[in-house]
């Protein structure tokens, strides 16, 4: 594979991971038993851990990934977190 090649595959898996980082959001039903903020975060620290240190990317661009990553976890997760109001900030 040339190396003109090997950038594209790379921002194809990321998008693949973001995917799946997308899928794991702490998004429930009204129904749902258990909503904890704290779900899905595995799923975000391993994708942000292959951005890094698996990826042959820039520092720049897993950096923003990451942020942006971890910032959209953060922000709907604190948005959709409505069990055990008083133990809300611990969880995210």
């Amino acid at each position: 594979m040339q190396d003109a090649y090997l950038l594209w595959v790379c921002y194809v898996v990321l998008f693949f991971l973001a995917t799946f980082c997308a899928l794991s959001l702490p998004l429930y039903p009204t129904s749902a038993t258990a909503k904890v903020a704290a779900e899905g975060t595995w799923q975000v620290v391993f994708v942000v851990f292959l951005a890094y240190a698996m990826m042959p990317l820039k520092s720049y661009v897993a950096a923003v990934f990451g942020f942006l990553l971890c910032g959209s976890h953060l922000a709907m997760s604190s948005v959709s977190a409505t069990e055990f109001q008083d133990l809300k900030w611990q969880q995210v």
